[in-house]
């Protein structure tokens, strides 16, 4: 479970070290990359419903030792996905400036938003493809070359960033697009690692070995049934921080930058959470699969939730006390 929530924290701070690198670059870079990164999480609430969608059914067959379904519906979450994130990338292309209208008014935050923007719409259905085929890695209890990939991306993203932010080492300084740049590399790195890994190293799924020759109808119904629910729940949760931050932008500039601090650390204590029900998700889907009864899902269930409210209760009374330090680091 750990290496499943590292792993999601970690991919998450490739879009917020650029918030943090660019936070010591100026305010309107920061707010304007911020304002952007409000896409990012939608965009991840969203395919994160597919994955785990796609953990909860392929898990089980794991269970039964199945790898042929599970590359049937790992087909049907990737074509979910690469349209999901094709839509996003169109309509950021379309509509760059009216999408950031949303946000805020404030001309500056718009410039250097769209500037980040004309770069970082091209790692949406990267990150889609990565992300779902990370998923199906999971549902077969394949989770360490996920958290290795996510570190790679994370410190070449963090390297990128410095040298082109501030202009380093005889590179121009590039500010805001600079941490684009960073980001689309990690983000092309990421899902090339994971490809490269399937083909030549992994032995459980093999994936690309007639990956939509089964597919048939009966399997789309199965699969949007899990999903419609997840994937509404997870999109209307998302929307609620874009609204805030457009509220919030309608005070002031530092506001925005307050908002921005307090929804990294929300939205960081979320990632964990996601993490903890997506590891769950394939114990006991494993566990239903291997036909233990109920009586183990049950009791495995129980465990769980008696280790969710210790971490939960942990990561509370570890924001009380450290909450002035971490403001000011952030």
């Amino acid at each position: 479970m750990m290496i499943v929530v590292f792993q999601n924290i970690i991919a998450y701070s490739i879009n917020m070290a650029d918030n943090l690198m660019l936070g010591m670059y100026s305010q309107s870079s920061l707010s304007g990359v911020a304002t952007v990164n409000q896409i990012q999480f939608l965009l991840q609430q969203m395919t994160l419903a597919i994955g785990d969608t796609l953990v909860i059914i392929a898990s089980q067959y794991w269970g039964q030792k199945k790898t042929k379904p599970i590359r049937t519906f790992t087909g049907i979450a990737l074509a979910t996905g690469l349209i999901l994130g094709l839509i996003v990338f169109i309509l950021t292309t379309l509509f760059p400036r009216e999408i950031l209208m949303l946000f805020t008014k404030k001309e500056s935050y718009i410039i250097q938003g769209m500037d980040y923007l004309s770069l970082i719409r091209f790692t949406y259905p990267l990150f889609v493809l990565s992300t779902i085929l990370m998923a199906a890695l999971r549902s077969v209890e394949t989770v360490s070359i996920a958290l290795k990939v996510s570190i790679l991306s994370l410190i070449v993203d963090i390297s990128i960033n410095y040298t082109l932010i501030f202009g380093k080492f005889g590179f121009p300084e590039m500010g805001t697009k600079g941490a684009a740049v960073g980001t689309l590399i990690a983000r092309i790195l990421e899902l090339v690692i994971v490809v490269i890994y399937l083909i030549f190293a992994d032995h459980k799924l093999k994936l690309f070995a007639k990956i939509f020759s089964t597919l048939q109808k009966r399997h789309f119904p199965a699969f949007f049934k899990i999903l419609w629910p997840s994937f509404l729940s997870n999109t209307l949760w998302a929307l609620a921080t874009p609204i805030q931050t457009g509220i919030l932008s309608r005070l002031s500039a530092d506001a925005i930058a307050a908002n921005s601090v307090s929804t990294t650390m929300f939205q960081y204590l979320k990632v964990i959470t996601i993490g903890e029900a997506s590891a769950s998700a394939v114990l006991i889907g494993t566990t239903i699969g291997e036909n233990k009864g109920t009586t183990k899902v049950k009791e495995y269930s129980k465990t769980l939730q008696v280790i969710y409210l210790i971490i939960g209760s942990v990561l509370g009374i570890s924001l009380i006390f450290p909450k002035d330090s971490i403001v000011i680091s952030l």
